[in-house]
């Protein structure tokens, strides 16, 4: 455990299918794996995570890589169970994340062997690189976290941010800055053995576990040279960043060849899997044919025999046929005969029964006749009554309204208003269209045809299908211009008619 908790911040990051998804202080967390809360869109994953621990100036001091197991109603399995804080206090050395090498916790770099297979190789590629993802989000600081440590003055003399085990630690210590050198008297005209091992010191420190790096020795006096002295110590800071870039590589080296071993391992257990599947299915194979083998043996030998028996029929079967032949010509022909003869009989009856039907339809024809002519000479007869009797009383009263001056007008196409005198009222009333196509100049046929005309002007042609065209013609005003066959006929088929 971590000797002050108040110095420091804890964050736990979960990837959803792509990248993270989720981010939450380690107290929700806690709550989560106490199954006082539940992350729903979690639910049945095996979910990638991420423990850090994150300081005052929001840099990055321990990752640990780990797997997480969420049940349906998303909650933690309760077998699930990893030391984070004692595996990131443990952890060797990992990149740079901005404050010196961060304790990292990996599959390529478990502290405890038996918590490998639980934890997870980050990505370390250009294009996608888990330890810049996690540095951006953190340094966007989403989760509020704290920036005013309670210590400032340890914070402003140790770049690793809050101390790990009440203190800075070692390495920290070892690579918060340059050498600082005194002036002690030089032995043989040169540096002191101390500060020339410097930049080896600090190879070693990188190479090391941080549990094993040992304390800074106190550094000799060196003589103050302006020429000197800074060119060791750039000499110092570049060996210490190629001794850091060297351990980032390895890392990603050992996470690389981690992945190719466990995907080698995961072909070889899909290819063992797969021959233990061909010779299962060989095995099947051979068994079927050589039951197919038995089955071929036995139908060839079954086939034969067949073949005896059908020869034997077929010489039995071709003389039947011969007499089936001739039995079957003779009774064809006496069908043939009977058939014909009851054709003739049916025919003969249908038509005595058509015959009789048309001398019933004719008499039913005649008789109807008789009743319409009877019904056409009721109906004259009953007009010319009706016409009597408007006449006769109707005449007083239309005299009186002639006398008065009122005439009756009625308007028809064709012909415009028309005035109706008293003596023309009768006639007008029993046959309108006829009256109007009289003043029109014209017979009642030609003027009901142009007034079909004038009431719907289309083309009233029909294909020999039934289909009619009406397409859109000019109305003509004029009843006594129309001409039937041009007037209502669109340009298309007044030309065919043509």
């Amino acid at each position: 455990m971590f000797a002050n908790q108040a110095e420091f911040s804890e964050v736990i990051l979960l990837y959803g299918k792509h990248s993270i998804s989720k981010q939450m202080p380690y107290t929700e967390f806690e709550a989560i794996l106490d199954t006082y809360a539940t992350v729903p869109e979690f639910a049945s994953q095996d979910a990638r995570a991420v423990y850090l621990v994150v300081d005052f100036s929001l840099n990055i001091t321990a990752c640990v890589f780990f797997l997480i197991d969420f049940m349906d109603d998303g909650s933690v399995n309760k077998s699930w169970n990893i030391p984070l804080r004692h595996m990131a206090e443990i952890a060797a050395p990992g990149p740079d994340l901005g404050s010196g090498p961060v304790r990292l916790v990996c599959r390529s770099q478990c502290p405890i062997a038996w918590q490998q297979s639980n934890t997870w190789d980050p990505e370390m590629n250009s294009n996608n690189d888990d330890f810049r993802l996690i540095a951006g989000l953190i340094r966007e600081n989403k989760l509020c976290l704290s920036t005013q440590t309670p210590r400032q003055s340890n914070v402003e003399h140790s770049p690793q941010g809050p101390a790990w085990g009440g203190g800075a630690s070692p390495q920290a210590q070892q690579w918060s800055a340059a050498p600082s050198y005194a002036a002690p008297a030089m032995t043989g005209g040169g540096w002191p053995q101390a500060a020339q091992n410097a930049p080896e010191q600090a190879w070693q420190a990188v190479n090391q576990p941080w549990s094993q790096v040992p304390p800074q020795p106190q550094q000799t006096a060196v003589p103050t040279l302006l020429t000197t002295q800074p060119y060791k110590e750039l000499q110092w800071k570049s060996r210490l960043r190629t001794a850091r870039r060297i351990k980032k590589l390895r890392l990603k080296l050992h996470t690389l060849t981690s992945n190719k071993r466990r995907a080698v391992a995961e072909l070889k257990y899909a290819q063992h899997k797969q021959l233990e599947k061909n010779k299962i299915e060989k095995r099947r194979l051979k068994n079927f044919v050589h039951t197919l083998t038995e089955q071929n043996e036995a139908l060839k030998e079954q086939a034969f025999s067949q073949r005896a028996q059908v020869e034997a029929l077929e010489s039995s079967v071709e003389v039947k046929l011969e007499n089936a032949a001739e039995n079957e010509k003779k009774e064809i022909i006496a069908l043939k005969q009977h058939f014909q003869q009851r054709i003739e009989e049916k025919e003969s009856e249908e038509f005595a029964k058509l015959k009789e039907q048309l001398q019933v339809k004719e008499m039913e024809l005649l008789y109807k006749e008789e009743i319409m002519h009877q019904l056409q000479e009721e109906t004259c007869s009953l007009r010319r009554e009706r016409i009597r009797l408007v006449g006769a009383g109707a005449d007083n009263f239309l005299g009186k309204l002639e006398t008065l001056g009122i005439s009756f007008i009625n308007y028809h196409p064709g012909v415009g208003h028309l005035s109706i005198p008293i003596d023309d009222m009768a006639e007008y009333m029993e046959d309108t269209d006829a009256y109007v196509a009289e003043k029109a100049l014209l017979s009642k046929d030609k003027y009901l045809q142009w007034k079909r005309h004038y009431d719907h002007p289309s083309c009233d042609f029909e294909s020999s299908a039934g289909q009619r065209c009406d397409a859109r013609v000019d109305r003509l005003e004029v009843p006594g211009k129309y001409i039937h066959g041009e007037t209502n006929r669109c340009a298309l088929h007044r030309s065919k008619m043509a």
